[in-house]
């Protein structure tokens, strides 16, 4: 008997912990002087820049300052960074949908930063937060990095208890999030048998051959997609940075390959992104579309906009708020 009111007491107590659910990206700068702060903090992570700290401290400086001004350009070219307002909506759409949370959102290199979003949360008594980079695959440099900074908040205050939702990138909501996005439009541009051509931010070889996951999970999730829609997909990689080994191929190569290959009908899919921001809206439709249009000469080359304010993605937002790791 005692042991049943034990057993009742401890499963009121549980239900009525307040829990807190906090969103996490990487943010983006508001104005030309949080550009460069925005730069400052990225290239200091260890994760983007695995530098001691003297080395980090150097490059960050000398990276910031000389390139602010034209990454701030590049910014205002595509009228701002669209993280900030679309996470602040995400946010709101997930707390409507799970009234008995408490959903916050971070970012790792601009405000509100990912430690101070954690002090409120445990300010307001709120002591078990789950957590879910937007990063659907696993890699050193994004989703390890929010790891570690949260780890890096729990030494202060060993109060909290912080879970993680698991990397989704073989998630059925989150394939079919995309199948669905991937299907839109093609019936918007009337296409009848594109190709697919998943273009995934680069990261360097040397993270791969130091245990990186992210070129298989982004593979994988490439081939679910193509495999939910029928139709024909390569993979491709970005942003890469000369001097070094990065995963590829490049998405130009590919292009320009598929070009003499027959290919007239190309649809670029961000794969590695669950929002809109610089690199696909700069990157790839500033350079890259316009590039298989105008250099190398595809027919119809085109990109697949990423939409959150879709039923399937806050379900996977929702069901990932449940899930532990």
């Amino acid at each position: 008997m005692c042991a049943t009111i034990d057993l009742i007491k401890n499963m009121m107590t549980e239900n009525n912990i307040q829990k807190g659910v906090l969103l996490v990206n990487m943010g983006g700068p508001l104005n030309e002087k949080d550009m460069k702060t925005f730069l400052v903090r990225m290239f200091n992570d260890p994760h983007i820049m695995p530098l001691n700290i003297l080395g980090r401290k150097a490059l960050a400086f000398l990276i910031s300052n000389s390139r602010y001004k034209k990454s701030w350009a590049k910014y205002e070219l595509i009228g701002g960074t669209p993280i900030v307002e679309t996470t602040n909506k995400m946010t709101q759409s997930l707390a409507d949908i799970l009234p008995e949370h408490h959903v916050k959102m971070a970012f790792s290199y601009s405000p509100p930063f990912i430690g101070d979003v954690l002090k409120t949360f445990s300010d307001e008594d709120i002591k078990h937060i789950h957590v879910i980079p937007q990063y659907p695959h696993y890699s050193f440099t994004t989703y390890q990095s929010v790891l570690d900074e949260c780890a890096r908040f729990f030494k202060m205050d060993p109060s909290v208890h912080i879970t993680y939702a698991p990397p989704y990138f073989g998630h059925p909501l989150y394939i079919s999030f995309w199948a669905e996005l991937v299907k839109k439009h093609c019936e918007k541009e009337n296409l009848n048998s594109p190709m697919l051509l998943f273009s995934a931010h680069s990261i360097p070889m040397t993270f791969v051959e130091k245990g990186d996951t992210y070129p298989q999970e982004i593979a994988e999730s490439a081939k679910l997609i193509a495999e939910s829609v029928n139709m024909k997909f390569e993979v491709s990689y970005q942003s890469q940075i000369k001097g070094s080994a990065w995963v590829g191929p490049p998405t130009p190569e590919v292009m320009k390959r598929l070009k003499s290959e027959g290919v007239e009908e190309l649809v670029i899919i961000p794969i590695s992104f669950v929002t809109e921001n610089l690199e696909t809206m700069y990157d790839l439709d500033h350079d890259l579309v316009p590039f298989g249009k105008n250099t190398i000469g595809i027919k119809h080359v085109s990109r697949v906009r990423i939409d959150f304010e879709t039923n399937t993605y806050l379900e996977l937002l929702r069901d990932l708020a449940e899930k532990k790791k």
